[in-house]
């Protein structure tokens, strides 16, 4: 049977302690039923502006990431995705999401402050 992403927020959210009687319980429960529809709607303006026909191919950085919606978003559409982010409880969810979503994507937990010391990235030679 596969969980509904309410129930993935709802699991997630008892992990942390937070109970429906806690004060910001509604908050951060409607803060990640956003998230994905909102990475959704950025990918696709992407692909709107851009003219691409899909993001097939495509190397994709979301940069302070949260919970993951432009990058699960891309990945589902094609790209290879890497997650950025600070904050190891979004990785966490973006984790969780990423499997319910059937889609594999690197999650790294930094800044983008970190992205200048990755010997991969250093063009200068």
């Amino acid at each position: 049977m596969k969980l509904r992403r309410i129930d993935l927020i709802e699991s997630y959210l008892a992990e942390i302690g937070l109970t429906p009687r806690d004060r910001f319980y509604s908050k951060e429960k409607n803060y990640h039923i956003l998230a994905i529809s909102r990475g959704r709607h950025i990918v696709e303006l992407f692909i709107r502006l851009t003219r691409a026909t899909s993001l097939h191919g495509l190397n994709v950085l979301d940069v302070g990431c949260g919970t993951g919606g432009v990058a699960i978003s891309s990945a589902a559409m094609g790209a290879y995705a890497v997650a950025l982010d600070l904050d190891i409880r979004r990785l966490r969810i973006a984790r969780i999401w990423a499997k319910a979503s059937s889609v594999e994507m690197d999650l790294v937990r930094a800044t983008a402050l970190h992205l200048l010391f990755l010997p991969n990235l250093n063009t200068s030679s």
